[in-house]
């Protein structure tokens, strides 16, 4: 399997505060990786230098063996926040095709009907159709996260950074964006930032558990010790949909 990102020895200091300190981790072809951990552990400045927003303090990140900025991989970003004026009059489908600009083609762009029919595709595909003539501030907080991934999707990414996706939404409408981002697997590696841990064993292929330091990746099951290490305390991480625990079995633990 074909490794995509390649992050070797990476430290990121903000002025003398260290927030990542020696990660050593590999993102495979394929994968659908689940980075979980504390808030301030890391997770978002990890997805940001990934992506080339902030530049490492030490060590290094690949993608494809090329730097971040020589990259020939498409990758997809959708943030867990977007500031923007909710009085704008922009109607959901034109930010989403948004996703088609480029630094080349900014002003008096005009989107053909195929790229306007690919764009009602995706937000179909997301369950947004219903919304396409909406004022992009009249949206709640999940409908704005599932108009930031179609317009992620229109880009056809290689690979998708996603962090949060579900943070604003119930648990009918985390489960409906799961299910798309697992179909989604089949074809795009996805790297997502999560504080849904009772989704990960039904959903995500492997798992990292970040706080400054990497402190396990691996297959999402995980014991107390590394999981009471990494959040600084005892926590309960309950499967979804299913009757099995996400830990493995300790002894006469109870059940979690």
């Amino acid at each position: 399997m074909d490794t995509i990102v390649q992050i070797k020895d990476l430290s990121v200091f903000y002025e003398d505060i260290c927030v990542l300190e020696n990660i050593n981790l590999n993102i495979n072809e394929g994968d659908f990786l689940g980075i979980i951990g504390p808030n301030g552990g890391g997770k978002t400045t990890l997805l940001k230098t990934i992506l080339g927003f902030i530049a490492p303090s030490e060590g290094s990140i690949s993608i494809q063996g090329n730097s971040n900025f020589h990259s020939k991989i498409k990758i997809g970003y959708v943030p867990q926040h977007t500031v923007f004026d909710r009085n704008f009059p922009i109607r959901v489908l034109d930010v989403i095709l948004m996703g088609l600009l480029n630094n080349k083609n900014l002003f008096l762009r005009r989107f053909s009907v195929k790229e306007k029919e690919a764009a009602l595709c995706v937000m179909e595909q997301v369950g947004i159709s219903e919304l396409k003539n909406r004022q992009i501030g009249q949206l709640s907080g999940g409908q704005m996260q599932k108009v930031l991934l179609s317009r992620t999707l229109l880009q056809k990414p290689d690979l998708i950074l996603l962090d949060e996706p579900t943070a604003s939404m119930d648990n009918a409408s985390r489960t409906r964006i799961y299910e798309i981002i697992k179909a989604l697997n089949k074809e795009i590696t996805i790297v997502t930032v999560t504080h849904d841990t009772s989704f990960i064993s039904s959903y995500i292929k492997t798992i990292a558990c970040l706080n400054k330091k990497l402190f396990y990746h691996g297959e999402p099951a995980l014991d107390e010790a590394v999981v009471e290490q990494v959040y600084g305390c005892p926590i309960e991480l309950l499967a979804h949909g299913i009757p099995h625990r996400v830990l493995k079995e300790h002894g006469d633990e109870q059940n979690v």
